[in-house]
């Protein structure tokens, strides 16, 4: 390769690179614009593989084999005279974990001390040090120096008005489906929600390791303690026997101290004897199990129900069901959605409109989920009469005003339209102002040309509707995105994508690529990839990240990801796993 100008480069180009014959120059090609080290943004995988520089307009990676601790000031050139210094500075990656002395000169350089109680010298210039692992010293020397400790217990020299200290530790996803010693499971985990505080996560997996005396063979729902680690499962009935059929769905009341699941099993109560998916509540605290998917007399239902969650008051479970015995307005249709009465045993149809109007016999109504203040509930359907003079095409997603009956849909144009596509996935704000969606369709905002599965948001009070699953500067997406989540305070979106240009520096570089979470801010429009590494570096296999959530207070996310090798150093259980991350703009 020899010499290779960055500014020469394609956006998202791969180079093959030899740390010790191949030199990357930043600036000095063709008069382009000069670059200091400290303004280059570096991403790599958890094992320093995959190096991707970032100067702000374009990406261009070094891949494997190179490493990270193979930069050197040599083969690494900036033409305005800054340095970037990596660990000992030299191709022989041995001692760059250990304890380094990184010394800059007198441009904006950048310092990465990696690993071991390293000295960081910035000298002069506005330089970028970042300490990594270990008790670091950092010096920013003369100039507005921006020092970020990372791990350990770090010592910062300030002599400039303009320093800036970042001492939160630079880190990133915690793997949350583990052992209380922190074992990896041994086989698959998914569908995981947070606690209100972030603090605890529940899931289902078919890991047979995760607690003792796991021997069902079956998937079960787990709920881990992310402070001390502790694991406990939840699918048991109120002895603690483990439930003899398949677990899924879980969610957390608004306390926290129960669990809402749907399961095969028929044995967590008493007479189940329906052969049938039911709704179950587990009471953390006392073991007590609940079957809820029952009519108000307390028959059982008819057919499966599935995809519960509690109301903000945790009172009321709803959840969707193909049973046409839990109450008497829903004899005749294929299957709707519930709200259950815990302590009364009433049972409501929700997915029914005011005038209570009978819907075709194969009318599909699922996923159902509710506002924080109780009044809303959102949920997908096939039905063409739930709004009078309003054709749905192929589903729509639609709002029930519990208090007074009225429904509306959520998946129109500003104009009132409907979508001229499926709609589905739909997730409402915590006052139930802002509903989220995804959808195929073309009509509902201007210039939807992609003709990809993008994720809208619907302002149930003006109308206004708009794409999230968008670049910062309103790009659309070049692949499809999903399953889309929204904070309860309606800023913040969460979504899975495999387009590969809704941030700068994802490095998928095709499409079909796998899935990454993007978080997006509605207010400012600012969009952020948060399936990464520990220093920004984005899984580049043909696997991916899905199924994202907020916790309650928005602060932390949640999702799957068959990638976390790539995520996290050390996992190597080559199955699906659970993760939490920090919200990147709280």
């Amino acid at each position: 390769m020899g010499t290779t100008y960055f500014n020469s480069l394609s956006d998202r180009a791969s180079l093959v690179f030899d740390p010790a014959a191949d030199v990357l120059v930043f600036g000095g090609y063709h008069s382009g614009p000069d670059v200091s080290a400290s303004s280059v943004s570096l991403w790599y995988t958890a094992e320093f593989s995959d190096v991707t520089f970032m100067d702000g307009v374009k990406a261009a990676r070094l891949a494997s084999p190179m490493n990270l601790m193979q930069l050197t000031t040599g083969n690494i050139r900036f033409e305005d005279g800054s340095l970037l210094v990596v660990g000992d500075n030299s191709t022989d990656t041995s001692s760059d974990n250990l304890a380094n002395t990184l010394t800059g000169g007198s441009a904006a350089d950048q310092l990465r001390g990696l690993g071991g109680n390293d000295q960081l010298n910035g000298l002069g210039g506005n330089d970028l040090l970042n300490g990594g692992d270990g008790n670091d010293t950092l010096d920013g020397g003369q100039g507005a120096d921006t020092m970020k400790g990372g791990q350990g217990n770090d010592t910062y020299f300030v002599d400039n008005l303009g320093d800036v200290v970042d001492d939160a530790p630079s880190v990133g996803p915690l793997l949350v489906s583990t052992t209380a010693l922190g074992v990896q499971a041994n086989h698959h985990s998914r569908n995981a929600q947070l606690s209100a505080d972030g603090r605890h996560v529940v899931f289902e997996s078919g890991a047979s390791n995760l607690v003792a005396g796991d021997t069902n063979s079956s998937w079960d729902i787990f709920i881990k303690d992310t402070q001390t680690g502790a694991i406990r499962r939840a699918s048991t009935n109120s002895s603690g026997v483990e439930g003899n059929g398949p677990s899924y769905n879980a969610r957390f009341s608004p306390d926290g101290g129960r669990v809402v699941f749907d399961s095969t099993a028929s044995n967590l109560v008493q007479r189940d004897t329906n052969s049938a998916s039911d709704i179950f509540v587990k009471d953390m605290t006392s073991g007590a199990t609940q079957r809820v998917s029952t009519n108000a007399k307390g028959t059982q239902g008819n057919a499966g129900s599935h995809d519960a969650l509690f109301s903000p008051d945790g009172r009321q479970v709803a959840f969707e069901s193909d049973a046409h015995n839990l109450s008497t307005g829903n004899q005749f249709r294929y299957n709707d959605v519930f709200l259950k009465n815990l302590a009364t045993g009433a049972v409501e149809v929700v997915s029914i409109n005011r005038a209570a109007t009978v819907q075709d016999f194969y009318t599909i109504n699922a996923n159902p989920d509710l506002s924080s203040n109780g009044r809303y509930a959102v949920f997908h359907s096939t039905a063409k009469n739930l709004v009078p003079g309003l054709f749905t095409f192929a589903g729509g997603v639609f709002v029930k005003d519990l208090r007074t009956g009225a429904v509306r849909c959520a998946s129109t144009n500003m104009a009132g339209d409907p979508a001229d596509e499926p709609c589905s996935g739909g997730k409402i704000s915590g006052n139930g102002r802002y509903v989220v969606f995804e959808s195929s369709a073309s009509n509902l905002v201007a210039g939807d040309t992609n003709q990809d599965s993008d994720i809208f948001v619907k302002d149930m009070q003006t109308g206004a509707i708009q794409r999230v699953s968008t670049s910062a500067a309103g790009g659309q997406a070049e692949d499809s995105s999903h399953r889309p989540s929204i904070s309860v305070d309606g800023r913040y979106v969460v979504f899975d994508s495999t387009a590969g240009n809704l941030v700068a520096g994802d490095t998928h570089f095709a499409y079909d690529s796998p899935s990454d979470i993007f978080v997006k801010d509605l207010q400012t429009g600012a969009i952020r990839s948060v399936s990464t590494n520990a220093s920004g570096g984005h899984p580049i296999t043909m696997d991916g990240s899905s199924n994202a959530r907020f916790s309650a207070d928005g602060r932390y996310i949640v999702f799957e990801s068959s990638d976390g090798s790539r995520l996290l150093t050390g996992d190597g259980n080559g199955v699906t796993d659970i993760f939490r991350v920090a919200n990147p703009f709280m």
